[in-house]
């Protein structure tokens, strides 16, 4: 029998279109896409335009790789100085996505590629996979262990004591592990006495790592230990303790949300060569960031722009994801020094900040996905959050300047509507002529929130807004360059 071919791509294409629908009415709306024109500046950019068309990645999956072992590679020289904190450049990333459409792996895998030509030494010695407790942890990047053992004259009396290194310890204290089935160290931190998420804690803080027995008294003294984790969201929620949430284990996380970009039965071809030449850049810039074991200064573009981000950014998100996302501030600090190294900058500058915010709006929107949130609700609280502040009233050009004018008028109004149902907010409508005119209120009988997944607002409501464009529904005042 002849096959028909028409008929077949009919039926494929009609399931396809059924399971796009499928996903529609399923649960919420998937984040927007960053721009990744802004995420992936200096020598990213180039490096993704040979591997997107190559690969059914996600591309926000690749660069958030990327970006964890660069700052992983580079180690604790090139860091960050705010007041008596030293932040390194060490982070943590959870990407979550299906068992099979998310494509984790291969994110891992390109990424992978990318540095074994940019730093070779670094991905065969300093990476592995896998974590089973927080005194294994603590062993990989140990410091020399030192033992008394008593000296002994001829006839077998004890005549004093030495120190002897019973063990070299590590030289190398830089580590980026890697976790396949994040789920698998959920559940051994559920383990009675298990130390792991304790140990991960002080890991990302860069704290000296401890063993707290007397058996194996293992220390580690600047470590620069990053985790790369990959999950589902079904298994993720399952495993989610409260205490996880509270600890703050999890706000020591970057949650991505991921999928496939296209459908490549065959796989792709990249062309190495090519990839090898562009990725010199990322080992120059590896280079850069390992020389100079000094902080980075304060360009006045970035400082006048951190001053508006960490405004909202070091404010307590409402309801659940309040503590999960209780180190924003931080981390968009780390993502901007990160930046700043792919840029070869001793200093930080505005445009570094806007990667890392554009980057962190996606972190948000994901992190609000995962709990079940989607991205009109996380607007409507965010626009709440900007009446609250303003108990006099604003209009719609006010809230437009406020999220930096980079949200659809429709979207807008759907957000404030919603809030309205809710009876969170009211509007009063005034004539101007031939146009009316709408001033929004918080509400005085506001009811508590059903959607404690969102975040605060983004921007100053006095900005004028620069009316850039973004593909993010959550740009701040703070990402204009």
């Amino acid at each position: 029998m002849q096959r028909d071919d028409r008929s077949t791509e009919a039926l494929a294409a009609r399931r396809l279109a059924t399971i796009e629908e499928e996903g529609k009415e399923q649960g919420p709306q998937w984040p927007q896409p960053p721009r990744f024109d802004v995420i992936a500046p200096g020598p990213l950019f180039p490096i993704l335009n040979v591997l997107e068309p190559e690969t059914d990645a996600d591309m926000v999956g690749i660069i958030a790789h990327l970006l964890a072992m660069v700052g992983n590679a580079i180690g604790r020289k090139r860091h960050i100085q705010i007041g008596p904190a030293r932040h390194y450049l060490n982070e943590n990333v959870l990407i979550v996505g299906a068992t099979q459409g998310g494509k984790k792996g291969t994110a891992l895998r390109e990424a992978s590629r990318i540095m074994r030509h940019a730093a070779p030494e670094w991905s065969e010695r300093n990476v592995k996979s896998g974590l089973s407790s927080g005194e294994g942890l603590i062993w990989m990047v140990r410091d020399p262990i030192e033992r008394h053992e008593p000296v002994k004259d001829r006839d077998g009396n004890v005549s004093g004591y030495q120190t002897v290194i019973a063990d070299p310890g590590v030289q190398d204290k830089r580590l980026l592990i890697t976790m396949s089935e994040f789920s698998q160290l959920q559940k051994l931190m559920k383990r009675e006495g298990n130390i792991l998420g304790e140990v991960i804690r002080h890991a990302w803080d860069s704290e000296k790592l401890a063993i707290p027995t007397k058996n194996t008294p293992a220390t580690a003294t600047g470590a620069h230990v990053s985790i790369i984790g990959h999950t589902t969201p079904a298994e993720f929620r399952r495993l989610c303790q409260s205490v996880d949430e509270l600890n703050g284990f999890l706000n020591r996380f970057m949650i991505l949300m991921v999928k496939s970009s296209k459908r490549l039965p065959f796989g792709g071809n990249v062309d190495e060569r090519k990839l090898a030449e562009l990725a010199a850049r990322v080992r120059d810039a590896i280079a850069f960031g390992e020389e100079a074991d000094e902080p980075f200064t304060f360009a006045d573009d970035f400082r006048a722009e951190w001053e508006v981000a960490y405004e909202w950014l070091d404010t307590d998100r409402p309801g659940r994801l309040g503590p999960i996302l209780a180190r924003s501030a931080p981390h968009v600090m780390r993502l901007a020094g990160i930046y700043a190294v792919l840029d070869r900058s001793p200093a930080l500058r505005a445009a570094h900040l806007e990667a890392a915010l554009e980057l962190w709006h996606y972190i948000e929107a994901s992190t609000a996905y995962v709990f079940g949130g989607n991205a009109a609700s996380a607007l409507a609280e965010r626009l709440a959050a900007i009446l609250q502040v303003h108990p006099e009233g604003m209009t719609l050009t006010n809230l437009h300047n406020a999220t930096n004018r980079a949200i659809p008028g429709e979207d807008m109004r759907a957000a404030l509507a919603e809030l309205r149902e809710m009876g969170r907010a009211r509007c009063e409508v005034a004539e101007t002529g031939a146009r009316k005119r709408e001033t929004w209120f918080p509400a005085s009988d506001a009811k508590s929130s059903n959607y404690s997944y969102s975040s605060p607002a983004l921007g100053d409501p006095k900005a004028n807004g620069n009316g850039k464009s973004s593909n993010n529904s959550y740009s701040s005042t703070a990402t204009a360059a």
